[in-house]
């Protein structure tokens, strides 16, 4: 089975967290996410995020903490290892090219958004967390 890495940012800002909206076309389209993506050969995943959410959003971040150690979910069609990190917004462009839309959340109405089966335990982190 296919093993990918990626790396994922949870946006915190005035009590709200970023939440972006996946394409119709893509792997679980509609669904929300957290910014990020695959982690490139050579690349860290604090490096892997920065770059992602400049590709993504036309946005800078500050990477904080993790939010979790890494943990892996095997989908169908691979095993993803998460690395999940707060960050903070030091621009705000929200170019969108990954996601159809953006919203900012509070971290209890998480938990009513449809997300992948993966992120499940990020939120469960998140709303005791913060």
């Amino acid at each position: 089975m296919k093993m990918l890495r990626v790396a994922l940012v949870v946006i915190t800002e005035k009590g709200y967290i970023l939440a972006a909206k996946r394409n119709h076309n893509r792997v679980f389209g509609d669904y929300w996410e957290f910014p990020g993506g695959k982690i490139e050969v050579g690349e860290t995943p604090q490096q892997a995020v920065i770059r992602e959410l400049h590709e993504e959003f036309g946005d800078r971040i500050e990477v904080k903490q993790p939010v979790l150690p890494p943990f892996t979910f095997t989908y169908e069609y691979a095993t993803i290892e998460f690395n999940v990190f707060y960050a903070k917004l030091l621009t705000h462009h929200y170019v969108l090219t990954a996601a159809s839309s953006y919203r900012w959340f509070r971290p209890n109405e998480l938990k009513n958004l449809n997300w992948p089966p993966a992120n499940q335990k990020i939120i469960e982190q998140i709303v005791r967390q913060l």
